[in-house]
Formats: structure tokens, sequence, C-alpha cells
């Protein structure tokens, strides 16, 4: 969500787009959920990169905080506060660090850092995570590859995460060419729109 933010400040926006994006101005509001482990180390230092960045396009970044996950067990007895919620509802984009740890293992379910995660997605309808994977020449040798193998790899892994598997109840087992498990709910419309908008990117990358 925030690269999709931030990429918007140096192109206007194309009429077919993923909400995630938004209309490029001149302050963003950032919500960071620094999390648990090493979370707020790297929100630190992803902050740090924001502003910088900031600088070199002439917009600034409000933050503000928000618990998540073990942290806000912890705090708020809750994995996903209502406050947390607010303030992502109301945010331009929402910088999510990591969560989750060996002291909230053993809590009952509801108790648990990553049902946190799962409130936050199905009430900001976080559908897909959108995942690159690209090769940068200069650590190619850095690679447990055979250089060969994953020269000039470019791809984008797009996972869905409001599906069956994590809200659906079950209604039983049907049987279809020999497959046990397939989608009902909403993938194919979810598919469509988010591989739709990468062609659209790959398309205007290279004629920009």
């Amino acid at each position: 969500m925030l690269v999709a933010s931030v990429r918007a400040l140096r192109r206007p926006l194309r009429r077919s787009t993923l909400a995630m994006k938004t209309e490029a101005k001149s302050q963003y509001n950032i919500v960071l959920l620094p999390g648990d482990g090493i979370g707020p180390e790297i929100t630190k230092v992803t902050v740090s990169v924001l502003e910088a960045v900031g600088e070199k396009t002439g917009v600034s970044f409000d933050f503000s905080y928000g618990d998540i996950g073990g942290i806000a067990l912890d705090n708020h007895d809750n994995p996903f506060p209502d406050e947390t919620l607010e303030k992502c509802r109301n945010a331009d984009s929402v910088l999510l660090a990591c969560i989750g740890g060996y002291k909230w293992d053993n809590n009952p379910r509801d108790k648990r850092p990553e049902t946190g995660l799962l409130k936050m997605r199905e009430a900001l309808g976080l559908f897909a995570n959108l995942r690159p994977a690209k090769v940068i020449p200069a650590l190619i040798g850095a690679s447990t590859l055979k250089p060969e193998v994953v020269d000039g790899v470019d791809i984008m892994v797009v996972r869905e995460l409001t599906g069956d598997v994590y809200f659906g109840k079950p209604k039983g087992i049907e049987m279809r060419d020999g497959d046990a498990i397939f989608y009902r709910r909403r993938e194919d419309p979810i598919a469509n729109a988010v591989l739709g908008t990468l062609v659209q990117e790959s398309v205007w990358d290279s004629t920009t």
C-alpha cells in the first residue's frame, strides 16, 4: 500500500487502478504498526527512508503509531484494538512491520498475535499481498542458485488473503475432477483486478 502511494507522487494515476492508491498530494497520513520482535527496529529505518524520499519529492509525511499483535495484547488485551483500526481507516497508508513471538505462543486463539492480523485483513478488506521478486545483477552471486537460473528473474507473487481458507465456514467436501478443494467466493474477481493492474503497470513501465 505504501509503495503504491509513494509512486503516485511521481506520475498521474490512471483511471483503472487498485483502491489502495491515493490521489497525489503534498502530505500523507501514514499509520505505523511496528508490532513485535524486530518490528520497531525496521520501522525506524523505514521511516528514515520515507523522510529522505519526502525531501526529494517535496512531500511530507505525518506519522502516527498503533499497536497490533503481541504488543497490543500486552497493552490492550486485544491483538487489534479498535483504536488502531480507526487510525488505519483514516490513514492514506498503513506500514505494518511484523507480529508474533514465543511469549504469546500458548495463548488461546483469540488472544494470539496472528488473530490481530486476520482481523486487520477482514476489517480493512486487505484481500491480497503483492510480493515482487527481482534479481539485482550486482547481487546475483549471493544467490544459492546458479547465476544462469536466476539471471533476469522478475516476478510478482499474488497471495489471496481473505478467502475460504482464512474466513470460510466448512460446509462439507465436494469432489470435482479429482480435486477436493476449490473456491466459491470472490477469488476470481480479486485475481482479475490485481492481475489486470499488474499488466497495466508492466505496459506503463515499458513505455516510460
